[in-house]
């Protein structure tokens, strides 16, 4: 350590200052350890912020990737739902239909000698319609 100082006494002695004592080189080194540790914090802290901040931006789109992903498996699974309940939907109205246009048709089947007439869909026969005629 000794050394050091005295090279740094040497140092000043070349450049034109007066005799510093061994204290005062100490105080010196210090000062110049402490203005260059100085400016390396302030470098690296912004290294170190750039990268904190780059690093927070990626975990939120990671966050957002990961979500996106949740929701698409949701929405999926609800189409996938919704088209089965669909299909279900319309297998039960093509069976109601089938089973009306099988009641139609056998209403429509009027036998000889009768007729429908009206809203109503009722069926009469030939001597109904005349005492209706006449009423």
């Amino acid at each position: 350590m000794d050394i050091i100082f005295n090279q740094i006494r040497e140092g000043f002695k070349n450049i034109g200052l007066p005799y510093i004592s061994p204290i005062e080189s100490f105080l010196f080194l210090l000062a110049i350890l402490m203005v260059l540790f100085f400016v390396l914090w302030l470098a690296l802290r912004r290294i170190k912020l750039w990268y904190w901040k780059t690093d927070i931006q990626i975990d939120t789109l990671k966050n957002i990737d990961n979500h996106l992903v949740h929701i698409e498996e949701k929405l999926s699974r609800n189409i996938k739902d919704s088209a089965e309940a669909a299909n279900s939907e319309k297998q039960l109205q093509s069976e109601k239909i089938d089973s009306l246009n099988q009641e139609i048709g056998q209403e429509m089947s009027i036998p000889e000698g009768k007729f429908a007439i009206g809203r109503s869909g009722k069926v009469y026969t030939e001597a109904e319609l005349e005492l209706q005629i006449r009423e």
